[in-house]
């Protein structure tokens, strides 16, 4: 999802917003109408797209997953599974069982949910900050650059 997809809720609610200045002459509602309209449109963006990145990250493992498969069905090295807890590990398992689109975006969906409570392992948040955090704040930026741009004359 871009930001962009959003603007047309932000639209509806500041035309809402002024038909209510309009109505009762009062900027106070006004602007509140507005901060709540983008804030629930900021909170849905970064949520979406933050579920979207963990999944991108869950189809990454089970990738790795089925590298190591396939290796060790050859007598290859254990690569591991970096990160892994057992709960993706299960995840993977099952989709490997039944092996069809469904089971594979709920094995990516439980693996980035895990992923996404883990921490940082890189980088000058190492330690302090989970991966949650760290896609909630790159998606943060990039929605407050995108109304930056749309605001701005």
């Amino acid at each position: 999802m871009k930001p962009e997809d959003k603007l047309g809720e932000l639209m509806e609610a500041q035309e809402a917003a002024l038909e209510a200045h309009r109505v009762h002459g009062s900027m106070d509602v006004l602007t509140a109408q507005l901060n709540e309209a983008h804030t629930k449109a900021r909170v849905d963006y970064i949520g979406h797209n933050s579920m979207e990145s963990f999944k991108d990250e869950g189809d990454a493992n089970i990738e790795v997953c089925e590298s190591q498969r396939r290796m060790s069905a050859r007598n290859g090295p254990d690569i591991g599974v970096k990160f892994a807890t057992p709960e993706m590990i299960a995840a993977y398992h099952e989709y490997a069982r039944i092996r069809d689109e469904a089971a594979r975006d709920a094995a990516r969906t439980k693996i980035g949910q895990e992923l996404a409570q883990q921490k940082c392992t890189w980088g000058e948040k190492q330690g302090t900050y989970n991966y949650r955090d760290y896609y909630a704040e790159a998606h943060g930026k990039t929605w407050d650059d995108a109304v930056r741009r749309w605001t701005t004359p």
